[in-house]
């Protein structure tokens, strides 16, 4: 059976994300904002290079919306990096996907959006796996569970702004005021506890940014050209990566429960997506 197009494309963007923030813990002796910097500023250069070839307005015309949507994306990211060092791998990654659940809420305050009984049992079923993963796993603590839910609170406020911008601008130029302005903010913060990178965490340092990017790039390909309540659920096949990874690599290990509340965490998110497909199809 051959494998759509979209759904490839989205497997290749969350092994690429799976990387990258393996190798973001890998090089966790460095200030997360001097991360911040390497990781974004490939792919800003590789955007402004494809925005100059394309001949589209960098500056794009939503610049209001463009800007707040780079900032929540920067405090996500400085927040999800800093627990990313914290924390075990597979924890940080499920707690992180929590945030449909505050894009779900942003939405119905700001565009008007509903939720549906089926979506709030979804949600419940998640919330109940954060507990989880908290109450039985000793290495979350408080600071860290706090700042990755403000992480995937950040995030939820992306994804409004996203879907509130819609197509009126380029991924392109949506995705170069972030990675612009993660780049500044990556350097201003970072240079004074600045770590002149030496021998191989230079490649690091490269990986990062170029899985970022390609990380990025198929992410956006996956929802061009395929619905996005086909592609959503294999997003969290991050979750996944994150734990044999973690497992293999950085010798993570879970009790049960803990790895109970981690599949909640998933199976609740997933659920929301074939919720919201089965309301949609329901209501036309």
């Amino acid at each position: 059976m051959k494998i759509p197009k979209g759904i490839q494309y989205i497997l290749y963007a969350t092994l690429a994300f799976g990387f990258m923030n393996a190798l973001v813990k890998e090089v966790g002796d460095y200030n997360v904002f001097q991360i911040i910097f390497f990781r974004a500023l490939g792919t800003f250069l590789i955007c402004f290079i494809l925005l100059k070839r394309l001949s589209i307005a960098i500056l794009g015309k939503n610049r209001k919306w463009l800007m707040i949507r780079a900032l929540t994306g920067v405090l996500s990211i400085i927040s999800f990096f800093y627990v990313l060092q914290r924390i075990p791998f597979g924890s940080t990654m499920a707690l992180r996907y929590t945030s449909p659940i505050f894009a779900a809420i942003f939405a119905v305050i700001f565009l008007k959006e509903k939720i549906y009984p089926l979506q709030w049992i979804c949600f419940l079923t998640a919330l109940t796996g954060v507990f989880l993963v908290k109450g039985f796993d000793a290495r979350v603590d408080t600071w860290s569970l706090l700042l990755i839910i403000f992480s995937a609170i950040m995030t939820g406020i992306v994804y409004v702004i996203i879907r509130f911008l819609g197509d009126r601008e380029h991924p392109l130029v949506i995705i170069i005021y972030f990675m612009g302005l993660a780049t500044f903010v990556g350097l201003i913060f970072g240079l004074p506890g600045w770590k002149q990178p030496e021998g191989v965490d230079w490649i690091y340092f490269l990986l990062i940014s170029l899985f970022g990017f390609i990380g990025q790039w198929y992410m956006t390909r996956a929802f061009q050209v395929e619905e996005a309540n086909i592609i959503a659920p294999f997003k969290y096949m991050e979750v996944v990566y994150a734990l044999v990874i973690g497992y293999f690599i950085f010798g993570e290990s879970y009790r049960y429960f803990a790895l109970l509340g981690i599949a909640l965490v998933v199976i609740g998110m997933v659920g929301n997506v074939f919720a919201k497909k089965y309301i949609y199809d329901e209501n036309t």
